[in-house]
């Protein structure tokens, strides 16, 4: 019987079928509560084992990446000989001490993949290579897995959901470069043709070539330094020799193999070109911003037009120290190489070289007695090393640190 409210009030009447209704969804929206419960309880656990995984995953890429750099620093160790291929033992070597190094969930890794050999920059080999090509860069490669040191991640919550253990790895890439752009204080400003430093420097082996320059083996106050030495030396010439092949033909008249460049200054004076010398060597602080903070392989350079005799001088007098005449304050310097040298014009750079500079003369000769140097140069010990610049493919004996590639995407 229904309960009736008689008043201003409607009438109300408690169905016993209506109230079965209600308790019955009440029952599905409890099952249904207790199900997301636990599912989103699943997906919190889970989250909390992959959170737990990606951070494992980024001290092994973190670990990686150290192996790989720290390998790659001595593919070009500068000791003993003058070896034309990369040190592939030593570099290994060092890659997995500096893997031991490192640990990963509070546990020192034990080992990793080490692979060495080259790597292609431009992306169409998507591997390290054994054989060098010509966009090859020397390369350490480092895989590490989480499995094979102490075991894969134990998980804590997602066992309910079968899944006991994560394996994450990690893969790093490091390479050493020659760099296509540099800060202007790296520069020392004479230019040199690239003929000219295809004479004297083989690509292919990454090594000066064996020269025995006339002019260099007359030259008396060479003549007590090692026959291993001046083999590789040359005469840099502001006046062209027409024996010279490398002097060629360019606005009617023959083209110095070298030549004075105020770089990006575009000026003709003696002062600038010292002011740059004194830069590139470290004795003198140049202003903010002088000329751009930097070049690269495309931008231009100027070349002076005339001879600067004064300026030998101030070379010869930094130059370096084996004849006995230098402070070796410049005997290792870094010059920009551009097709040809044409002078009272900009010239694009294509590349740099590292010249350890032996002696200048200002006299009638005006030439800078010099040699290529290699990377794994035994004296140069990496004095041609520059800082604060990007890489380029070609190797042409100076050096970047060590720097990673995109492995993933295969960049560089």
């Amino acid at each position: 019987m229904c309960d009736q409210i008689h008043s201003e009030k409607k009438n109300y009447c408690r169905n016993p079928m209506f109230n079965h209704s209600l308790d019955s969804q009440r029952g599905v929206i409890a099952l249904i509560t207790a199900i997301s419960l636990v599912t989103l309880l699943s997906f919190a656990s889970l989250a909390i084992d992959l959170g737990y995984a990606y951070v494992v995953r980024n001290e092994i890429q973190n670990a990686a990446d150290t192996a790989a750099l720290n390998g790659a620093r001595f593919l070009y160790p500068m000791v003993g000989g003058s070896n034309k291929t990369p040190n592939w033992p030593t570099a290994e070597r060092e890659a997995l001490n500096a893997i031991r190094l490192n640990k990963v969930s509070n546990s020192f890794l034990s080992t990793g993949n080490v692979t060495t050999g080259y790597w292609d920059i431009t992306g169409n080999i998507p591997d390290i290579q054994a054989i060098n090509g010509v966009n090859s860069l020397a390369a350490v490669k480092v895989v590490i897995n989480k499995n094979n040191n102490g075991g894969p991640i134990s998980t804590f919550f997602a066992k309910v959901l079968g899944v006991n253990f994560i394996d994450v790895s990690a893969t790093a890439v490091a390479v050493v470069a020659s760099p296509g752009r540099l800060e202007n204080n790296n520069l020392f400003p004479i230019a040199i043709s690239k003929c000219m430093f295809d004479s004297f420097w083989d690509s292919q082996n990454n090594a000066p070539k064996v020269i025995n320059d006339p002019n260099v083996q007359k030259d008396n106050d060479l003549k007590n330094i090692s026959p291993n030495l001046t083999q590789y030396m040359f005469q840099i010439k502001e006046k062209p020799d027409k024996n010279d092949p490398c002097a060629q033909a360019t606005i009617g008249e023959l083209s110095p193999t070298g030549q004075w460049s105020s770089l990006t200054l575009g000026t003709n004076n003696v002062s600038d070109i010292r002011n740059l010398i004194d830069y590139s060597r470290g004795v003198k602080t140049p202003p903010e911003n002088y000329g751009g903070n930097s070049l690269g392989v495309g931008d231009n350079i100027w070349i002076e037009p005339g001879t600067k005799t004064t300026l030998y001088s101030n070379v010869n007098d930094c130059s370096d120290n084996i004849d006995g005449s230098g402070d070796n304050t410049c005997a290792y310097t870094v010059v920009p190489i551009v097709t040809n040298v044409v002078k009272h014009a900009q010239n694009p750079i294509i590349g740099f070289a590292c010249l350890n500079i032996i002696k200048a003369v200002g006299d009638s000769t005006k030439a800078t007695t010099a040699r290529v140097v290699a990377k794994d140069d035994p004296i140069t010990n990496g004095k041609c090393k520059v800082s604060g610049t990007g890489g380029g493919a070609v190797n042409t004996g100076v050096t970047l640190p060590p720097k990673l590639v995109n492995y993933s995407g295969n960049t560089y």
